[in-house]
């Protein structure tokens, strides 16, 4: 038995002072909790939220044939410093292979060793009955999301609109939601190699079309224009979106010079004037989830194939609060809703009775500190931030994993599909 005492605890109905009771895995109770033989841990002065989930991160895996710098358990030792306490992966079936087998694929190199538990999207190569059959039994099993792809048609990926809508509509059928990478593949085509904004807006009023249309769950991945937020906005929530760190801080200033290749990512950074329109709607509550699209390549590939991808995890809550700055945002955009989005909510992205002691004890007035985006041998994402959010304590599960903002004991994270509603 644990008891939290004495912090802010960030309720989904609102902060407030209050003591959390932990007894095994799952939170017993909130308000006035009498000490006895519990493990106290002291919040005074501290916030108490949720803990974090990334539901957008590539780790232990491979990408156009260059293999990703962070393993889970590297992935997971940075995010869990920062509160995370679930990171999403993404599994793609590929040819010659069952959605089973990718996905078995996939849970054998989490199980080698994660701080954070862990669950997957899941990329299906075809629509087949059998393919249904077994994207129903998945369900069933907890894996409630499936990624699919507007673009990259040489790597077989893209999924053609009127594909996309029928997909939808069955996915509806069986509560399964859908993550969708928006890019028009026919303007990338014209455009001749360039990313254009204009790809990825003209591919979100499409997807906002077919979620109208069919009533399916619709996610938006990495936003990276402020046009395709206002797109997101206007459906009132028949269709999310999350957007990226480096789309609120960084700009495509970063990708002139000699070192410019170490910020390729897709989409591409934009425009200052851009960036500075997404960092007023993410102030506004425009995007439901920021997530990182952790892809850390190795600093020898970026240099030698300059590869597109950006470590993340590790600046996702020290960036978040730079650009929120409430920690009610923080609970919101890093714990409710990606728990919503990836089927886990109310097991996980809530305090409250019955969940998972997911928990972060945290202050944002901690001595300054450097924020290192990934702990793998990667180029840093944002060089020279720094922040004075400090987390103190990190509950997964109910057991501390983090403890005076160090790693307290080995890995433990498990597989959390099958935890939500």
């Amino acid at each position: 038995m644990t008891v939290i005492r004495g912090g802010t605890v960030y309720l989904e109905e609102g902060p407030r002072r209050a003591d959390v009771l932990v007894v095994g895995e799952a939170i017993a109770g909130i308000g006035a909790v009498a000490g006895g033989d519990a493990d106290v841990i002291d919040a005074t002065g501290c916030a108490v939220l949720p803990g974090f989930i990334d539901i957008h991160v590539h780790a232990d895996d491979a990408i156009g044939g260059i293999d990703l710098a962070d393993t889970f358990l590297t992935a997971s030792e940075a995010a869990v410093l920062w509160g995370l306490t679930t990171i999403c992966g993404f599994v793609t079936q590929g040819r010659g292979r069952t959605l089973e087998q990718a996905l078995e694929a996939s849970l054998e190199r989490a199980r080698r060793g994660s701080y954070c538990d862990y669950t997957f999207h899941i990329t299906p190569a075809e629509f087949g009955e059998k393919d249904w059959e077994a994207i129903a039994r998945l369900a069933a099993g907890g894996y409630r999301t499936l990624k699919l792809y507007t673009t990259y048609r040489e790597a077989g990926l893209l999924t053609p609109w009127d594909e996309m809508e029928w997909i939808a509509a069955r996915c509806a059928a069986l509560g399964v939601g859908l993550l969708v990478h928006c890019e028009d593949q026919d303007i990338l085509d014209a455009a001749g190699g360039a990313r254009p904004p204009d790809a990825e807006i003209a591919a979100i009023e499409k997807v906002a079309g077919i979620a109208a249309r069919t009533g399916a769950r619709m996610h938006v991945v990495h936003v990276s224009t402020a046009r395709g937020a206002g797109i997101v906005a206007r459906t009132a929530g028949a269709l999310t979106c999350e957007t990226c760190p480096q789309y609120l801080l960084l700009d495509e200033s970063r990708l002139q010079g000699p070192d410019g290749h170490r910020w390729h990512c897709t989409p591409p950074l934009r425009s200052a004037a851009e960036r500075e329109a997404m960092v007023e709607l993410a102030q506004r509550g425009a995007f439901e989830v920021i997530a990182t699209d952790h892809c850390a390549f190795t600093r020898v590939d970026k240099d030698r194939h300059a590869p597109s991808g950006l470590a993340g995890i590790g600046a996702l809550v020290p960036a978040s609060w730079a650009v929120l700055g409430r920690l009610e945002d923080l609970a919101l955009r890093l714990s409710t809703n990606p728990a919503r989005v990836s089927g886990l909510y109310p097991a996980k992205g809530a305090i409250r009775a019955g969940s998972d002691a997911d928990l972060v004890v945290l202050r944002t007035d901690g001595p300054k500190q450097a924020v290192q985006s990934s702990i793998a041998d990667a180029y840093e994402t944002f060089p020279g931030m720094t922040t004075t959010l400090s987390v103190e304590t990190v509950l997964l599960r109910g057991e501390a994993i983090v403890r005076g903002a160090r790693i307290a004991g080995g890995p433990r994270g498990r597989c959390a599909a099958g935890r939500g509603a």
